[in-house]
Formats: C-alpha cells, sequence, structure tokens
C-alpha cells in the first residue's frame, strides 16, 4: 500500500485476498515510520491484530510484522510477543 508522510491505509481484506490467491502459507509485514522510530502505533497494533484474527482461521500465518526505523533501527512484533 502506499501513503503519504504521516500514514498509510492498509486493506485487510485485500491482503488475505491476495495470500488467498498466491495459495501462501504465511505472511511477513514491514513498513517503515517516516518519523524514524521503530515503535508501533496504536494502528500498526490493530491492523496487525485485524490481520492475524483474519489469516489464522484461513491456516495463514503471520510471520512478523518488522517496523524499520533510522540507523538500522528493526522493531519485531514475534521478538516483542506480539505475534
Amino acid at each position: 500500500a502506499r501513503g503519504n508522510e504521516s500514514a498509510v491505509q492498509l486493506d485487510v481484506r485485500q491482503i488475505v485476498k491476495q495470500a488467498l490467491y498466491g495459495n501462501h502459507r504465511s505472511l511477513l509485514l514491514a513498513h517503515n515510520h517516516p518519523s524514524g522510530l521503530a515503535q508501533p502505533s496504536q494502528q500498526d497494533l490493530n491492523t496487525t491484530r485485524a490481520l492475524e484474527r483474519c489469516c489464522h482461521p484461513l491456516g495463514i500465518e503471520i510471520e512478523d510484522h518488522l517496523i524499520v526505523g533510522n540507523d538500522g533501527a528493526v522493531f519485531s512484533f514475534r521478538e516483542a510477543g506480539l505475534l
């Protein structure tokens, strides 16, 4: 998805549709934060949870959701125990 300098709206339905169409068993989500902070926003948390709720019953695992910040900083939802 594309956004502007402050936000992007992910379409959970479209992501699940593409995963099913491609017969994928897992997804790896990644995006950057223009602010440079590699910390999840409430929107990041909500979207990841919504994807997990939709994908799990279909046998699709969210492997991780990575947020890339400045200076190579990366936040991993899996490492933080959020997946």
